[in-house]
């Protein structure tokens, strides 16, 4: 359920008429929905949404994750600018 801080809570009904119903994949989904449409017609200008340089990032620690298992040792985590 989101919180009165959390960054979607405006797009669902409080959380007294709502109940303590769960956000789940519907939800996400219709959240997707909304931020692509909004951002297409310019009437959303930033999404809460993952970012390109969030994905680059966590691709940066599977790897080295993977890295650090093969090794059986701590990896740097290798983040280019």
């Amino acid at each position: 359920m989101a919180r009165p801080e959390h960054p979607i809570e405006g797009f669902w009904l409080p959380g007294g008429l709502q109940g303590s119903h769960p956000l789940g994949w519907n939800e996400c989904f219709a959240h997707q929905a909304h931020d692509i449409l909004g951002l297409a017609s310019g009437e959303l200008t930033e999404s809460v949404a993952a970012t390109f340089e969030d994905g680059y990032r966590v691709a940066e620690i599977v790897d080295a994750t993977q890295s650090s298992a093969d090794a059986r040792s701590a990896v740097k985590v290798p983040f280019r600018s």
